[in-house]
């Protein structure tokens, strides 16, 4: 039987953002391309790093939401520990971003929102487009762009006129897009409950397996690359839906078969062989990668040898990591000019550790305690099957956790 709360799931989530950060840097520093990265070059462009942290955020999601409703009280209340999880700390993120990082990067503040009206322009910016986890905008010239900005086909979910000299020019923070899809696993959750899918794991199975076999069929007739691409913004969500769904669901069969699913380091090694045997095979990845992953992170989350239990005694930052590093190496690189990836890595930990500090204590934690009084359920719906929900700073909670 699984020790739930003696979990390494905090430390990993941790890895994985600082991961985002290494992977990152790459394109940062020399283009767009990720092609220099090394798991993009080892993959024959499969994957990178920061799609494989991605990826495995997904599938801890999938297992940890789905815990979370199974110990919910209802459909309220499971939104409002999801809304209170995510929007307070990306709402500031994106007001950080539209009115102090987009200014400092040479964007034109009569550019970002019409100052006419006074302030209330300025919180309806940051407010509508997040409502829908989309950053605000801050437009480009309009000589360098269509008059329908949702309309053009981004590079970036956040299309400005700022970094215009960076490698990468006009991209705010890359790293929001995924925060509207995980949302949009989020709302799926009860509605895959509702028919009673999570009560029929083989029924799970076959519709994790369907929405494979929908990515991969999309892929075979009209491929496509990864990031906001050419082909406009409505292709690649339908691509970038499809993968996180497939990942999202492995996570929740990862729950649902937990009785079975074997987590020693045999299987472990077996399944990092074939993670790399499908790097070295493509396009084999696209199947390979969600199981594999899936093995490697419960593994690592249930490993009891790893030794992070109380890896976030002090506060969880990797949500406040994952939202603050994209700018801050964009800024980096503004000021100290052309480096190399590994510099910029280096160089972004201390700073975006410092903004993600001040997330989790000033912001997240707080909203955090609101869900905690908002609902304290009964010790008599402790399961064996089920972490505990206590809002211990410190202890493996999963509401804190996801």
């Amino acid at each position: 039987m699984i020790n739930h709360r003696a979990n390494n799931f905090d430390a990993l989530r941790f890895a994985l953002a600082t991961a985002v950060i290494f992977s990152h840097s790459y394109p940062l520093t020399r283009g767009e391309s990720e092609a220099f990265e090394p798991l993009h070059w080892f993959s024959h462009g499969q994957i990178w790093i920061g799609a494989a942290a991605v990826n495995c955020f997904f599938i801890i999601s999938g297992f940890l939401i789905t815990q979370s409703w199974l110990r919910c009280r209802g459909l309220v209340d499971f939104f409002r520990k999801r809304v209170l999880r995510i929007y307070p700390g990306y709402l500031v993120n994106a007001a950080v971003c539209l009115l102090i990082v987009a200014p400092m990067a040479g964007a034109d503040i009569h550019k970002i929102v019409s100052l006419k009206d006074g302030p209330r322009h300025i919180l309806k910016a940051v407010l509508l487009r997040g409502v829908g986890l989309q950053a605000p905008l801050v437009k480009p010239d309009s000589s360098e762009a269509p008059q329908d900005l949702d309309a053009a086909p981004p590079r970036d979910p956040i299309q400005t006129n700022a970094f215009p000299t960076n490698p990468m020019p006009g991209a705010l923070n890359g790293s929001l897009w995924s925060i509207r899809f995980e949302f949009a696993c989020y709302v799926l959750t009860p509605v895959i409950a509702s028919i009673g899918l999570l009560k029929r794991r083989r029924w799970m199975v076959a519709l994790t397996v369907a929405v494979l076999a929908c990515q991969v069929a999309l892929s075979i007739i009209d491929p496509f690359e990864g990031g906001m691409a050419e082909k406009g913004p409505r292709f690649a969500s339908l691509h970038l839906l499809l993968r996180c769904m497939v990942l999202y669901f492995a996570g929740v069969l990862a729950c649902l078969y937990e009785d079975r699913l074997p987590h020693g380091r045999g299987w472990a090694a077996a399944a990092l062989a074939a993670f790399v045997a499908a790097a070295l095979v493509p396009p084999a990845m696209m199947v390979v990668a969600p199981v594999a992953l899936t093995f490697l992170v419960f593994w690592f989350a249930f490993e009891p040898r790893i030794g992070c239990q109380n890896f976030a005694k002090y506060g969880d930052f990797s949500y406040g990591i994952y939202l603050y590093a994209f700018p801050i190496q964009q800024l980096l690189v503004m000021v100290a000019g052309p480096m190399q990836p590994v510099t910029l890595f280096l160089a972004t930990l201390a700073p975006t550790f410092a903004a993600a500090g001040a997330s989790w204590f000033l912001v997240e934690r707080p909203c955090l305690r609101l869900k905690s009084r908002a609902a304290r359920p009964s010790t008599s719906l402790a399961t064996p099957m089920v972490m505990d929900l206590s809002p211990v700073v410190g202890q493996p909670s999963i509401e804190r956790q996801r």
